[in-house]
């Protein structure tokens, strides 16, 4: 499962447990990542909200 798919399932109306696990994969991982191609997917799918709250969360 990738945070993409995370994304898509809270925007369904999954938990907040999924924003959760999205924010801990940007603080493990987040040096990994290509964060504009993760952005042009939020964007291409529209989950620009959860991507905002999932980043919000990544110091709680």
């Amino acid at each position: 499962m990738t945070a993409g798919d995370l994304l898509e399932w809270a925007r369904s109306g999954g938990s907040r447990r999924q924003l959760e696990d999205v924010a801990s994969i940007l603080r493990i991982r987040g040096r990994e990542l290509d964060i504009g191609r993760v952005e042009s997917w939020v964007q291409a799918f529209g989950l620009d909200s959860e991507w905002m709250e999932a980043r919000g969360m990544m110091d709680e």
